[in-house]
């Protein structure tokens, strides 16, 4: 890959770049180009807002092929992917994809040493892992899975270029064989990337077992090749490395808001198949037209099951059969089976507590959704339940392990505002079941605080529907998946100082005191860019002040112009007079005054906030740590802290600000004398507080810049002639004065009388 000026480019590079330089946003600007292997892979690096992106387009496709791919990148954005925009490109012959540039990905690191080849790359192995157990829930693939294409942000490891370089390259050691140009791209592509990948990680440090796992992927026949689970099971489960467990329902609740496109079929059709039955959500959200032509039994529903469970859902009763708990505890599908049967199928009461006081307890059965139970019967609305919003959720949680009782479900829009939270909290973001478009999102304003309050106030920033991509995602949230999916799509594409502290204001009271979720969103503030993302990154600059030590929320809440309740350091206080927002500065001053100076010192603290602070954040800090010291102890310091060089006309400000010590100030002497070695400048108005400032020398730097030549400056120094009691000084006011005044005319003797 080469970088290149657009200036650079050959007469055919340019006639590239421009054929689909009009389909770039409006506004942005080009300001370098990479060049790809083909003379017609240009690669534009743009300016977005403060943000660079390169952009990549494909090869000629056929209009139809070329719709589909577009709209079949954005998937990509629910997970864990350099995010990127797709649009059509110039034409209907091409599409084009637009992402963060990327300066340094894992072959950059493996090539300069950075990561070395060996088992200490098992945590990225792990992580590789995780991401592909992610795409396949998705139904989402890749086709280019290696080195090149995976980069690490903020300890996440992230996929590039979603399906472009199988599109536009089909040749090379990194490409499966059976990529063809024109070519659906088979799941089988990235299991050979799998493997590509794997070699470069570990390369001989794997055991026996791991090197033919690693050249079974990448055989020429896919048919050949294990499936992910074997792979995982050889570098992870081997190794002692703990794999997340994947139930189904993340796969089947996807699965079910999987929408056939226009031609009547869908366009995952080609995607690996997944060995769970159709989705959780399936039949939820596909029952109303059903509901309409048949009448729900009473048998179905057993409101006298489900009313008796209302009363006792979190504990066990004392006479519960054993064997009903044992088989539930088992984890083993058959057993589990048949106590979910016995609960929807045989009306029996006790198989369902036995399921609901387990989920409740706290324990996360396999094959069940367990997180949608504990949301749906929160305390908060449970008593608000009726028998079949709780039959509802039952069938729900378990129908990973026995989809027939998902059978007759009543239409998503008829359950309690609780349930369908619960629901919603499950899908995808930014591809939610249609059904969930249809309802308003005033039906989660419904809901107690901080649940209600939460939608209320997302409604009042203009978002309307229960299924838009925010309000799926703080359904999310507010069920306890903060994940940097959710918070991606919550806080959306918009990136302006307004849009995202509204937003970030709604998630505050929500994350506060769960570390690892305001970790996540802090990451997500930061990668998105924008104001709020440079204001983050200001923590990451300097670390002076230890604020590696504070955690997320503390972080968010001063990107929110506000201080954080708990108290901070003299040095964090001293820090924030340098932070971006002006709110926040003026806070950390007032506390400064408060907890560390006196009052006459509000005119330095307030200096220091301002604009006009030109010092670094060392400089500040060890300022205000020489300062907040007693006179007697600062001596030392303040020389050392003139040896920082600071800006000399931050100096200034500084020693007009504290006139009002007297002449025995160590400070006040030093800064004069620093001054008088430095260049400065200075108004009038500052010139004539300086000449009134009690330190001798520092009246000596004003007397000196005075010009009596000007008649605002010459006024300044008659005034001091009566209020200067240094004699020397006095003389220093008057012979500047004397010098401009004219000359006295010489006596011409008069010439004697002649007499005649």
């Amino acid at each position: 890959m080469k970088l290149l000026s657009p200036d650079e480019l050959s007469e055919e590079q340019r006639s590239v770049l421009d054929s689909y330089r009009p389909a770039l946003p409006e506004g942005v600007v080009c300001v370098n180009v990479v060049l790809g292997a083909e003379s017609w892979d240009v690669r534009p690096l743009i300016l977005q807002g403060k943000q660079v992106c390169i952009c990549r387009v494909s090869r000629d496709l056929p209009e139809a092929q070329c719709k589909a791919l577009a709209a079949e990148l954005q998937g990509f954005s629910v997970i864990r992917s350099c995010p990127g925009e797709a649009s059509r490109a110039a034409g209907a012959s091409r599409f084009l994809f637009i992402r963060p540039y990327v300066t340094s990905t894992l072959s950059d690191q493996l090539d300069s040493g950075e990561i070395r080849s060996g088992q200490t790359n098992q945590e990225l192995v792990g992580k590789l892992f995780a991401l592909l157990r992610e795409m396949q829930a998705c139904s989402l693939i890749h086709g280019h899975i290696c080195p090149s294409n995976l980069a690490l942000a903020n300890g996440s490891l992230v996929l590039l270029d979603p399906l472009m370089g199988a599109l536009n390259h089909t040749q090379g050691m990194s490409f499966a064989p059976e990529l063809s140009p024109g070519q659906e791209v088979p799941w089988s592509a990235d299991l050979f990337g799998l493997g590509v990948t794997l070699q470069a990680l570990l390369g001989s440090s794997m055991s026996a077992e791991q090197q033919q796992i690693t050249r079974r992927l990448l055989l020429p026949s896919p048919r050949q090749r294990p499936s992910l689970e074997q792979a995982e099971e050889a570098f992870l489960v081997a190794v002692g490395v703990s794999a997340p467990s994947q139930t189904k329902s993340a796969r089947v609740i996807k699965r079910a808001s999987q929408a056939p496109n226009a031609s009547g079929s869908s366009i995952r059709e080609r995607r690996p198949k997944m060995r769970s039955g159709p989705g959780v959500l399936s039949s939820v959200l596909g029952l109303a037209a059903a509901c309409g032509v048949a009448v729900v039994s009473v048998r179905v529903f057993f409101p006298e099951v489900y009313t008796s469970l209302l009363g006792r859902v979190s504990l066990l009763q004392p006479q519960v059969d054993p064997t009903l708990v044992s088989d539930w505890a088992s984890g083993q599908r058959a057993q589990m089976t048949a106590v979910a049967r016995r609960a929807i199928l045989n009306q029996d009461e006790a198989a369902a507590a036995v399921i609901v006081d387990s989920i409740l307890a706290g324990e996360n059965p396999p094959n069940t959704t367990p997180r949608l139970m504990r949301v749906a019967l929160n305390d908060l609305w449970r008593n608000e339940l009726s028998a079949k919003d709780v039959g509802a959720v039952l069938r729900l949680t378990v129908a990973p392990l026995f989809k027939e009782g998902l059978d007759s479900m009543p239409p998503l829009s008829s359950l309690h505002p609780g349930v369908i939270l619960a629901v919603a909290g499950e899908m995808p973001p930014n591809d939610p079941a249609p059904q969930l478009k249809l309802l308003p999102l005033s039906i989660f304003s419904k809901l107690p605080d901080p649940f209600g309050s939460a939608f209320k106030q997302l409604s009042d920033l203009g978002v309307s529907s229960a299924g838009a991509p925010e309000s799926v995602a703080l359904a999310a949230i507010t069920s306890g998946m903060a994940s940097s999916r959710a918070f991606d799509a919550f806080m959306g594409g918009d990136t302006s100082p307004k849009t995202a502290i509204a937003r970030l204001t709604i998630l505050m009271p929500i994350v506060s005191g769960n570390d690892a979720a305001t970790a996540q969103l802090v990451a997500s503030i930061r990668d998105r860019g924008g104001e709020l993302g440079q204001v983050l990154g200001w923590f990451d600059i300097e670390d002076l002040a230890k604020w590696s030590k504070l955690n997320g929320s503390q972080k968010l809440t001063l990107v929110l112009n506000r201080l954080p309740e708990s108290e901070l350091s003299q040095s964090q206080y001293a820090d924030l007079m340098t932070f971006p927002l002006p709110g926040v500065r003026g806070q950390a001053a007032l506390e400064l005054k408060k907890r560390f100076f006196r009052d006459t010192d509000g005119n330095l603290l307030l200096t220091l906030s301002g604009p006009g602070n030109r010092l670094t954040r060392e400089q500040t800090i060890a300022l205000v740590s020489a300062l907040a010291l007693p006179p007697a102890k600062r001596t030392p310091f303040v020389g050392a802290w003139f040896g920082l060089k600071p800006a000399p006309d931050t100096v200034l400000l500084i020693l007009l600000a504290r006139s009002g010590y007297d002449s025995s100030d160590t400070f006040n002497l030093e800064a004069a004398r620093y001054l008088r070695r430095a260049q400065w400048t200075a108004t009038t108005e500052m010139l004539q507080i300086l000449a009134q400032h009690p330190e001798p020398l520092a009246r000596t730097l004003a007397y000196a810049k005075l010009d009596p030549k000007v008649d605002g400056e010459k006024k300044i120094l008659q005034e001091r002639i009566s209020a200067e009691k240094d004699q020397g000084l006095l003389k220093m006011v008057m012979g500047k004065l004397s010098a401009e005044l004219p000359p006295a005319p010489r006596a011409v003797p008069t010439p004697p009388t002649q007499t005649p």
